[in-house]
């Protein structure tokens, strides 16, 4: 008579009739990813590398055959205001890019490096299919707005951002929550690669990409509204109004940074990063002594820095307590699964 051990006390999981692998039925833990879940990631795969060829010949039309005629740094300079960026925001975006070859490099290894359960991307399933999909879909989008916006299509253009927004923000949601929830699974199983990657890597590239589209939107729209006023200082006061909503953001983001969001975005520094290096390129590309721009500009940059300082420090001292208090309770509803072969009497 064979035994059916932890299967018998517990109905979510099932013995396999292959390997005799004991396995949980749902989206935590598999045998091996859904057919969805692969679809996503070879999806993704063929989407950032396409991504990665437009976004080369944005910044290089002579190379994009007639697709381009303008490409992304000249469309910026076309419309020239308080707040356009210089070269230094133009250097981000093949990082991001290349951070998002990342993701994908290492979604591909998670399928083909496997734990005594299965592969690694689906046991915990923390980047589920849901957040491929949503990622895919902000992927698509931003292929869409370099030509869109290379055609000086701006209100399109901005459209397109905001969806990108959209799609992004609930995918950085999906992927930390499941983080949080699972890391005491992947500490006891002693992954530190996949913690390290998922965290300092996977998050910061969305969150990267996230404050990279908001200030495009707000460059955007500023450019959109300045176009509309032909006298200098109705322009200066659009810019002044958009750098006063990029505090406000940035004063929001980081309140809550420090303290509900704090498990979720614990090692998260890509916000402050980028949103200063894009403000100190802003002072480097249009500053104007003359206006209030500049003091905003100078005044967003010295609190950000600020921030960025102190989510580091707060980090550091939050390191060892856990992501979320009860995440140990929720996760001891699922058995810690280390059996190969159900033992037979």
């Amino acid at each position: 008579m064979r035994d059916n051990g932890p299967a018998k006390l517990y109905p979510g999981l099932k013995q396999t009739q292959k390997e005799n692998t004991l396995v949980e039925s749902g989206d935590g833990m598999s045998e091996r990813p859904s057919q969805t879940l692969m679809a996503m990631v070879m999806i993704s795969a063929g989407l950032v590398a396409a991504q990665s060829a437009v976004c080369f010949v944005s910044f290089f039309p002579r190379f994009s055959f007639g697709f381009f005629n303008n490409g992304m740094v000249k469309v910026y300079n076309i419309f020239r205001v308080s707040i356009s960026p210089g070269d230094l925001f133009f250097s981000m975006v093949p990082i991001c890019q290349v951070g998002q070859v990342g993701i994908v490099g290492y979604s591909l290894l998670s399928l083909c490096r496997r734990t005594i359960q299965g592969p690694r991307l689906s046991n915990p399933t923390i980047l589920n299919s849901m957040f491929f999909i949503l990622w895919n879909m902000s992927t698509s989008l931003n292929i869409v707005w370099n030509f869109i916006f290379d055609k000086v299509l701006l209100p399109e253009s901005g459209l397109l951002l905001a969806l990108s927004i959209l799609s992004l923000v609930p995918a950085f949601g999906i992927a930390s929550a499941r983080l949080a929830f699972y890391q005491p699974q992947l500490v006891a199983d002693k992954r530190g690669f996949d913690l390290v990657s998922l965290r300092s890597g996977v998050l910061n590239v969305l969150a990267m990409q996230i404050t990279q589209a908001i200030i495009a939107l707000v460059i955007d729209l500023t450019v959109i509204s300045s176009a509309a006023f032909s006298r200098p200082f109705i322009q200066e006061l659009i810019s002044s109004i958009s750098l006063g909503a990029m505090a406000v953001f940035m004063l929001i983001f980081t309140a809550l940074d420090m303290s509900v969001l704090e498990p979720y975005t614990r090692s998260v520094l890509a916000p402050y990063i980028t949103m200063g290096m894009s403000v100190f390129s802003m002072m480097k590309g249009s500053w104007n002594d003359a206006g209030t721009s500049a003091t905003l500009k100078l005044a967003i940059l010295a609190s950000t820095v600020t921030g960025m300082l102190t989510k580091l420090a707060v980090s550091i001292y939050n390191r060892n307590k856990p992501l979320v208090p009860q995440t140990k309770q929720n996760f001891s509803k699922i058995p810690e699964i280390k059996y190969s072969l159900i033992g037979k009497s």
